[in-house]
């Protein structure tokens, strides 16, 4: 994992230590770009709001971020899903909720 992740990652853990959550990094492959994707599992935060207005400020000034072109990715930005089984159905029940971070795009 790139170090910028892991330095997000290390902000989120104390800021957010009582909810589980993942960071993962995404290859775009030839014709898209990188992404980087933190999933916070619902039922583990006090606050859905909180973390929504948490992560709008953080994608807007941390130092972080801007050093690593790391930009919002508006289309995975605050969504909630699952993991499905093929059916739409969701596999264990449990809810996450999506940020997802363009890498590299100006």
């Amino acid at each position: 994992m790139p170090e910028a992740v892991k330095l997000l990652f290390k902000l989120l853990r104390s800021d957010w230590e009582d909810s589980n959550f993942h960071a993962s990094v995404v290859d775009g492959g030839k014709y898209d770009c990188d992404r980087v994707v933190f999933k916070f599992q619902r039922d583990t935060l006090d606050s859905e709001s909180a973390l929504n207005n948490y992560m709008n400020v953080m994608s807007n000034t941390n130092k972080i971020l801007h050093r690593g072109r790391m930009k919002r990715d508006g289309n995975r930005w605050g969504v909630v899903d699952w993991e499905e089984d093929g059916t739409g159905e969701n596999i264990d029940g449990v809810e996450w909720v999506y940020f997802s971070f363009v890498v590299g795009q100006d």
